[in-house]
């Protein structure tokens, strides 16, 4: 069972899906130091070690969205490997509904680590993953194996359901010449993503604290992230 069959090769979606766990590992590694509370659960409340605040709701919440991505990819990338599992999951929509279902999960879990609050903060602009945000301040990457990370989550699980959806061989395995059409297809999903992913980032700069008032909102800063957000709109309209 744990042989390809002569004259064939796993779908190149395969190692695809090694990818996605090698960087949901990541990003989960990431979010539960830079969260991780003094108490011994993992999801758990606590003080920090040394910051005296308890992890928020957000952080929690990403946290267990991001573990839930890895345990999914993992389940579809150890399936893959195994003939009587690669056969159910992906003779019908299985892998499609599976790879869907994910991908809203890192939807979300980006959004929340991207734009979400991470705490009450000092008042004094000491922002952050202890502060009030988890991956990005206002106007810098704070965690930086974070941000990277989540991002390519994020475009992995939406290249793969971007060929899931475009594919006409949606099979575990593939003839050894077999080469996909649906490359062009499959770019434009890739495109549309990122068209919302620009869009949905540069509308929350605006809207954010650096973009309030009316002398901040005509900075360099400001204007080109307004910009960026109406084209982020306009690209996924097209």
């Amino acid at each position: 069972p744990f042989t390809i069959p002569p004259g064939t090769k796993l779908s190149p979606r395969a190692d695809l899906w090694l990818l996605l766990v090698l960087a949901c590992a990541v990003s989960v590694g990431s979010l539960a130091d830079a969260s991780s509370p003094s108490s011994s659960s993992l999801f758990g409340s606590g003080s920090w070690n040394g910051g005296g605040q308890e992890r928020s709701s957000d952080e929690k919440l990403a946290l267990v969205l991001s573990s839930l991505a890895f345990l999914i990819s993992t389940f579809v990338a150890v399936a893959y490997r195994y003939g009587p599992t690669r056969f159910h999951l992906t003779r019908g929509k299985g892998e499609r509904l599976v790879s869907l279902g994910l991908l809203a999960l890192v939807v979300a879990g980006t959004g929340i680590v991207m734009t979400a609050s991470g705490g009450s903060g000092n008042g004094n602009g000491n922002y952050g993953s202890h502060g009030d945000y988890i991956a990005v301040t206002a106007n810098s990457i704070w965690n930086t194996n974070l941000f990277y990370s989540q991002w390519t989550v994020l475009f992995t699980v939406g290249y793969i359901a971007g060929d899931l959806l475009t594919t006409e061989n949606h099979f575990g395995t593939v003839s050894k010449d077999y080469v996909p059409t649906n490359h062009i297809a499959r770019l434009w999903f890739v495109f549309l993503l990122a068209a919302v992913s620009m869009g949905g980032v540069s509308s929350n700069l605006v809207n954010g604290p650096l973009c309030q008032g009316t002398y901040l909102k005509q900075t360099t800063l400001c204007s080109n992230a307004l910009a960026a957000a109406v084209l982020g709109f306009l690209n996924f309209v097209l």
